[in-house]
């Protein structure tokens, strides 16, 4: 069995350390939104899923700040990782557990840059063989295409029945996953959507239960 983690809101928590890398950027430009402007900035962001183009169009188009959308797309990922804190003992513990009996991976959407940046910064990269780690940015395919899942298959060379995705994300690692015939787990973080996955936990660290 694959085991393949999704990587933003799933092995690290992107909202927190992205609303942080926001607020110092905020602040440095003499900037304070308030509680009621980030409720609607987080909407607009929608856990990341927004392209970045159309979010900091949008974000510019409210607030003075002296970028240009490549400036800021930039700036994030070379700052944006600084901001998540290392995994946690108990994650660390987890993946130490399933990699001692099964392959471990990532399949994430994002720029190579900022994820790879993102799994240095949170110690996450050394867990994973490099042929495990699959970022969009680096392939021609997205989640939930299915030519990405064919893509993992490949070079991995695991049949769809021996994979397992795990993310947050009900379109781009459930829908994607089912699609392709994988297992998949779909973490809820708290949401009470009905999303089709063959498990559903709440938190990452509930994945051991049912793998």
């Amino acid at each position: 069995m694959t085991v393949l983690f999704d990587l933003d809101n799933t092995l690290i928590d992107r909202n927190t350390a992205y609303e942080d890398w926001l607020t110092t950027v905020f602040k440095a430009n003499g900037i304070m939104a308030s509680s009621s402007e980030w409720d609607i900035i987080r909407v607009k962001d929608n856990w990341g899923y927004t392209s970045r183009q159309e979010f900091y169009d949008w974000l510019l188009s409210i607030y003075a700040l002296p970028y240009t959308r490549p400036e800021l797309i930039a700036k994030g990922a070379n700052e944006i990782y600084t901001h998540i804190p290392s995994i946690t003992s108990e994650i660390e513990a987890l993946l130490k557990r399933l990699k001692s009996t099964c392959q471990i991976g990532i399949v994430s959407n994002g720029g190579i840059e900022n994820q790879m940046n993102k799994l240095k910064g949170s110690r996450l990269l050394s867990f994973f063989e490099k042929k495990a780690v699959f970022i969009s940015g680096a392939m021609s395919f997205s989640k939930p295409d299915q030519a990405y899942f064919e893509v993992v298959e490949e070079r991995l060379q695991r049949a769809a029945h021996e994979l397992v995705i795990v993310g947050d994300n009900p379109i781009n690692d459930i829908q994607g996953g089912n699609q392709a015939g994988w297992k998949t787990v779909w973490i809820s973080k708290g949401r009470n959507d009905k999303v089709p996955a063959d498990y559903v936990v709440n938190e990452l660290i509930d994945v051991i239960d049912v793998l």
